[in-house]
């Protein structure tokens, strides 16, 4: 049983069921986590190995048991047909949305709570407040924000968060964002993938 590294409760994965079989044969693949199950799938076996993929999502967060079954027609031997292996399930991502107009933010975070986004929406200045604004947080988006509600700590904040952990940085630009009265020139701007 292969599972991707770092994978998140409720993130789409590709959990691929590795089968080793002694010549061609149907056989029936189930996976499952504890009793919930996660897939099942009927397939023809061909001699030597063979990778089954479910696409999946996992519910539970910390250790976890996945369980793959496998019945195959005329297998004599029951005792090798099932294998569980243990994998660390993280918690969803968190994200600090914000947005540089409140009465807007809802619509984006309802979005991404409806799926399994931890979302915080926090006006401009909370980037500001604090030692370190982005603790705990996976990403940060920026929507129509001003680049006058962005000063130099909020800035630093956010390439420590891209550029020292690895955490995202998602902008979405709105009328004031952009050519020289916006963020052309920034620390922010170094950030991005555009220019």
């Amino acid at each position: 049983i292969v599972v991707p590294p770092g994978v998140r409760r409720h993130e789409p994965v590709t959990v691929q069921v590795k089968v080793h079989a002694l010549g061609a044969m149907s056989a029936r693949i189930r996976l499952a986590s504890g009793t919930r199950r996660l897939g099942a799938a009927n397939v023809t076996l061909r001699p030597g190995a063979n990778d089954i993929a479910f696409e999946t999502a996992l519910t539970g967060v910390g250790e976890t048991t996945l369980t793959a079954t496998v019945r195959a027609d005329g297998d004599r031997f029951e005792g090798n047909d099932t294998l569980a292996a243990s994998i660390d399930v993280g918690p969803p991502p968190r994200v600090l949305h914000v947005e540089g107009v409140p009465e807007s933010a809802h619509h984006l975070a309802d979005a991404l709570r409806a799926h399994h986004i931890d979302v915080t929406v926090a006006a401009p200045d909370a980037l500001a407040s604090g030692a370190s604004p982005l603790a705990g947080f996976d990403a940060v988006i920026l929507s129509d924000v001003f680049v006058q509600s962005l000063d130099a700590r909020a800035a630093a904040a956010i390439e420590r968060l891209v550029r020292d952990t690895g955490g995202g940085l998602i902008f979405a630009a709105g009328e004031s964002t952009y050519g020289q009265e916006g963020f052309a020139g920034s620390a922010l701007e170094r950030l991005l993938p555009v220019r």
